[in-house]
């Protein structure tokens, strides 16, 4: 679920009233009878409030329980444009991109190896580069390692798997925490990322630590040993 808040108002305490999930959900028509044709209208974006969260979708999926959804694991908003140019990193379903503040999203990354996702973030000096690490780091029971850290010089465009040294971010089926780009490198070539094991199946704590690229990703040398 990806929410949306106009404005930073707060309300009277007891008027936080969680977003109520759209009432239809399309993916229920995938069980019609073969040869039955169904049309689903496109996607009006909800009027955004200036006092509560507003759900803006996708709707929430049913299955085993009751209705889940995916969680995000990463969000970056590119202050150089407006509307603001969002890019969000879901748990489980690549890199997503909005153009219009959060109303609409579009998948970025699904014609990649791997989907499962831990950080993203931009240059603050180069809004085209972009990291997105792979491997969800949060240590739920359902959280995937990764393949690597994609890069991005055209703004999410293209991307390029980076899999570290000698491939170890595949290899060690390691995810992505945390990736921060230096804001001194008006390039944005120079970042860090914080690199563990967290993810289902994992290899065991092997080649955790803090990684570093002065190349924009092409190369990542570890410069910290601690585990994350």
């Amino acid at each position: 679920m990806i929410s949306a808040l106009s404005a930073f108002a707060q309300p009277p305490k007891g008027q936080m009233n969680p977003p109520a999930l759209p009432a239809t959900d399309p993916l229920t028509n995938f069980g019609a009878a073969k040869g039955v044709s169904t049309i689903i209208p496109p996607l009006v974006p909800p009027t955004l409030s200036t006092t509560i969260w507003t759900a803006i979708g996708p709707a929430s999926l049913s299955a085993g329980g009751g209705n889940v959804s995916g969680r995000i694991a990463g969000l970056a908003v590119d202050p150089t444009t407006s509307p603001n140019v969002i890019f969000v990193a879901a748990a489980g379903g690549g890199v997503w991109k909005s153009t219009d503040d959060g109303a609409t999203y579009t998948p970025l990354t699904d014609n990649q190896i791997r989907l499962p996702m831990g950080a993203i973030a931009i240059s603050p000096t180069n809004h085209l580069k972009i990291y997105a690490g792979t491997g969800e780091g949060n240590n739920a029971a359902d959280s995937n390692y990764g393949d690597g850290i994609l890069v991005s010089s055209d703004g999410g465009s293209t991307w390029t798997l980076t899999t570290g040294p000698g491939g170890v971010f595949s290899s060690s089926r390691l995810t992505v925490s945390q990736i921060s780009v230096d804001p001194s490198d008006a390039t944005g070539n120079t970042a860090y990322a914080a690199v563990g094991t967290a993810g289902e199946n994992p290899a065991g704590f092997l080649n955790t630590g803090i990684y570093k690229t002065t190349t924009g990703g092409t190369t990542w040398t570890k410069i910290g040993r601690a585990h994350v």
